[in-house]
């Protein structure tokens, strides 16, 4: 009884923690001005820093008006003018240009520069003035407005939006998976309580310390309920083997909780260093990804560790058929005995996936387009569409000059024609600015282009200028940053895998004792990324930010069913059992396991399919992609690169003959640890003893 209460009380802990996080999370703050998407400490922040000191902070709107009718004569040009120069008085607008269509002669373009606020922010003036242009344009004429705040901010509401809809889907396929592998609505929500309760109580934090959601955050909550919910059927299939051999449910939910601590620890420990290796990007909202998807596992992995058995003591109860288990009882011999005569074709496909990996990688190239994000029917996008065909752009850049002691008027306007005739620039903005230093800016009109090509139109550009004399001539302005940052975000993150790599390599070589064990799990998960990444490449995808974190945070999401399998396997060593054995107890016990949870993380990224957002689908996609093949390298290149013969076989510790032949002997195994010949009689022993008595 009193059990029973003290389990209560902390379930309701739980949910009064949870309900501060859900009040956090209804209120928490958008970064509509994607400022932690911005690199810090980089050439372009420093110029750009340079830039609002020297001229304040200007941000440019692009506004096409097009007749409603076939022509509006003289009397149309002249409402145009009237409205511009009411435009020229708002408090908020730096400077007003009046220009014509170069590909539309009956329209008319205005571009107009708003002031930045406090702090160099832009929002709320951006938004006043892009009230005001709509409100009080000519009737007549259709009104479209582009730009690189305005296009912010509709990616930004996209992503609350895609938010709102897509965990909603993610959760629901998530139980119907759930509901159709155990069958019992107490066992489903055992599994998905605690990743919820990790997404409330990161959100509770991200609230108390006014972190606003931003384009990397917002993929935080499908990821945790992912790996929440793969965690806790580790332990859901722990408590179903101790309840088949008849344990009521409270002893098999503690039981679970102590023989998975072990692996899930290192699991945890793995999945923390896949996000930390985040920590090398230079922009600060990947790293800040990082930080709190590695807090948000902690809390979902100890929620499922203190939740879920308490879950299952409360609501769920009976025992569980011995059938269920009887696929895998069988299934882990079989393998062994099917893998023994096909190790090297496993390992040469391996080898041959790992090559064309290698290959294809070779083609990755990094282009990434904001617009790209939004759907083609976004009115945002169809609005700079309709510009960039009358224009031809509707991004701009600056080019910063510094001070020119001669004062040559000739030689900034010849620049300024040099650079206008490069292949991705296509208008001005303005008049040349010169600042009271002697300082001058130079404004233009980009191309719609993708980060690769606007990078190299961005770097011709500094080109012509060092040429024409002004050296340490620097571009600058919101497309810049979006562009270069974007590009080092990506580079970055590949970077990274090595430490990502080092940090999981190190954790299980600590975990399991054996450098030779953590260099063989880790070769089943480098495989899926290099498969994924080397597909990428070879069909000409380029890489974006979402799908250059794929490495990263895949890496430590896979590697946990390698752990378990490992866990598993290292134990029946440790007993002095052969490797044959071994991998068959291994399988055993956690082939249904990893299925399960493969099964299960990769469905819920596919849910990432039915959004409506190109970075949603593109993260969904490719995650899935690397859990299938993850769960293939798990179940048929790890058990055959451990039944590779080898001399001495791998080193264990705690190795015992008189608790070998005591392990085996209840067991009908064979006793010799490495004579791989006696082993098939073991096998057969395996799969023929009953899953309620047998030990795994």
């Amino acid at each position: 009884m009193l059990g029973r209460i003290a389990d209560i009380l902390v379930l309701v802990a739980v949910l009064l923690v949870s309900v501060w996080g859900g009040l956090h999370h209804a209120g928490l703050a958008v970064d509509y001005e994607n400022r932690a998407m911005k690199a810090v400490g980089t050439e372009e922040a420093e110029t750009a820093a340079r830039r609002m000191e020297l001229f304040g902070v200007d941000h440019d709107l692009i506004v096409l008006l097009e007749p409603r009718a076939a022509s509006q004569g003289t009397g149309g040009e002249a409402e145009i003018r009237t409205w511009v120069d009411a435009l020229r008085d708002d408090q908020d607008v730096e400077t007003v240009r009046l220009l014509p269509a170069p590909r539309a002669p009956e329209s008319r373009v205005v571009v107009l520069s708003v002031r930045g606020g406090a702090g160099g922010t832009w929002l709320a003036p951006v938004q006043r003035v892009l009230r005001r242009v709509r409100a009080t344009a000519p009737p007549t004429y259709r009104v479209s407005i582009s730009g690189l705040p305005p296009a912010e901010i509709a990616i930004a509401e996209a992503l609350i939006a895609e938010q709102s809809r897509i965990v909603p889907v993610i959760v629901g396929v998530l139980v119907l998976m759930l509901l159709l592998a155990y069958r019992r609505i107490a066992l489903a929500a055992a599994a998905v309580i605690p990743a919820g309760v990790g997404i409330l109580v990161l959100a509770g934090v991200q609230g108390s310390l006014g972190i606003a959601l931003d384009p990397a955050s917002s993929l935080l909550a499908p990821v945790l309920l992912t790996v929440g919910v793969a965690g806790s059927i580790h332990l859901l299939e722990g408590w179903q083997r101790n309840m088949a051999r008849g344990a009521s449910s409270s002893d098999a939910s503690r039981r679970a909780v102590r023989d998975l601590l072990r692996p899930a620890s290192l699991a945890v420990l793995t999945t923390i260093a896949g996000f930390l290796g985040l920590q090398t990007s230079p922009v600060p909202a990947v790293q800040r990804f990082g930080l709190l998807a590695a807090l948000g596992v902690c809390v979902t992995a100890t929620a499922a560790l203190v939740v879920t058995p308490i879950l299952l003591r409360l609501f769920a109860r009976g025992r569980v058929p011995a059938s269920r288990h009887v696929p895998w009882r069988v299934m882990g011999p079989g393998s062994v005995a099917w893998l023994r005569g096909r190790r090297r074709p496993v390992l040469l496909a391996a080898l041959l996936v790992l090559a064309t990996g290698l290959l294809g990688v070779g083609g990755l190239h990094v282009d990434t387009d904001p617009l790209r994000v939004l759907p083609p029917s976004a009115p945002f996008r169809v609005e700079t569409a309709r510009i960039a065909a009358a224009v031809g752009g509707s991004e701009t850049f600056e080019l910063l000059l510094p001070a020119d002691e001669g004062g040559s008027w000739f030689g900034v306007t010849a620049l300024q024609a040099r650079v206008l005739g490069l292949d991705g620039v296509v208008g001005v903005t303005g008049p040349v600015r010169t600042a009271e230093s002697g300082e001058r800016l130079l404004g233009f009109v980009l191309a719609p282009e993708g980060s690769s090509r606007r990078a190299a139109t961005l770097d011709a550009a500094e080109r012509l200028a060092d040429e024409a004399g002004y050296a340490g001539a620097r571009v600058t302005g919101n497309a810049v940053q979006v562009a270069r940052d974007s590009n080092a975000l990506v580079l970055g993150q590949l970077e990274g895998l090595g430490l990502t790599l080092l940090c999981l390599w190190a954790v299980m070589a600590i975990g399991f004792r054996s450098m030779a064990l953590a260099t063989l799990g880790l070769l089943p998960n480098v495989l899926p990324c290099l498969a994924v990444y080397g597909a990428m490449g070879a069909l000409g995808r380029p890489l974006s930010v979402g799908s250059a974190m794929i490495g990263s945070v895949m890496l430590g999401l896979v590697v946990d069913d390698t752990i378990h399998f490992l866990h598993a396997y290292s134990g029946s060593r440790r007993l002095g059992r052969g490797r044959a054995t071994s991998v068959a107890r291994a399988l055993r016990r956690a082939g249904r396991a990893i299925t399960r949870t493969s099964a299960v993380l990769a469905c819920g990224f596919l849910a990432g399919l039915l959004g409506s957002l190109e970075t949603t689908r593109e993260f969904g996609a490719l995650a899935a992609a690397t859990v299938v093949i993850a769960w293939f390298a798990d179940v048929l290149l790890l058990p055959a690169l451990l039944l590779l013969p080898r001399r001495g076989g791998l080193p264990v510790a705690g190795r015992s003959p008189r608790t070998v032949a005591d392990a085996d002997a209840s067991s009908g195994c064979a006793a010799e640890p490495d004579a791989d010949r006696h082993e098939p009689d073991g096998l057969r022993a395996i799969a023929a003893v009953p899953v309620e008595a047998g030990r795994t």
